[in-house]
């Protein structure tokens, strides 16, 4: 091929390169840690992916499964997974008596939906009742953390609850079977539960202490680093969120 050959394929080629459209940009991307099993609250986050809302901010969101928002915390502050979803009250007590380097970035729940899930024949309806009775929940719960703050606020003492500990999937049927007085659970979980009780001709009751508490309840959080990293990324990962909880409540469907 002689020079000038050569320099005509060559301008072809650069203005070939001109007019052809640019390749997109890979999406970034980051994963977040729920804080326990994937159900209804979690809804929006799977429908993010297909009605446009992570695509709009160029992110490839993966889920995972929690194991408690105690462990979610741990595990955003010690980079295991980028973004973590866990009770604030959890966060503000790890950063309080850890020094847990990690900041929630939005609300999902309004509320604190921490409760207390009773038999109706244990004669539970306070959280002074708790005193003397037997109290299970499951390890990483964040209920039982800010527990005892609730029941100060009432006159209650935690230190004579009997605490016990067993899985997460146990609890309802420790409490059905009368081997524990009381669980903690949330209120969304406690009302599916509550219809599985009365099927059964029992008759679950529920104390929603969350609500004496006034703080949010389930928040998304990341890690000091993580933002400070990303700032521009965590900013395309509010976005997303508040694009996937305002999908949602128009049409709940989608989310389910």
């Amino acid at each position: 091929m002689n020079f000038q050959v050569a320099m005509r394929v060559a301008g072809m080629a650069l203005a070939m390169a001109l007019v052809a459209p640019q390749a997109a940009y890979a999406a970034d991307k980051v994963t977040l840690m729920f804080d326990w099993l994937p159900g209804g609250l979690h809804g929006a986050w799977y429908a993010g992916k297909t009605n446009g809302c992570f695509a709009a901010q160029n992110l490839d969101v993966s889920l995972e499964r929690g194991f408690g928002s105690v462990d979610a915390v741990a595990k955003v502050a010690s980079g295991v997974t980028d973004l973590g979803m866990a009770d604030l009250g959890t966060l503000m007590l790890a950063g309080v008596r850890e020094n847990a380097p990690v900041k929630a970035l939005f609300p999902v729940y309004s509320e604190s939906p921490m409760a207390i899930g009773t038999m109706a024949s244990s004669h539970i309806a306070t959280l002074k009742d708790l005193e003397g009775r037997s109290l299970t929940s499951a390890p990483g719960d964040s209920a039982i953390l800010m527990l005892p703050l609730a029941m100060q606020e009432k006159g209650a003492d935690f230190s004579k609850v009997k605490r016990m500990k067993a899985d997460g999937s146990a609890l309802f049927g420790l409490l059905m079977q009368g081997k524990t007085d009381a669980i903690t659970t949330f209120m969304t979980t406690g009302r599916i539960l509550q219809g599985i009780a009365s099927a059964a001709g029992k008759k679950m009751d529920l104390i929603h202490f969350g609500a004496d508490l006034n703080i949010y309840g389930s928040a998304i959080f990341a890690s000091d680093s993580f933002i400070n990293k990303n700032p521009q990324l965590v900013g395309r990962v509010i976005a997303a969120g508040e694009c996937i909880y305002k999908k949602a409540r128009q049409d709940p469907a989608s989310a389910m």
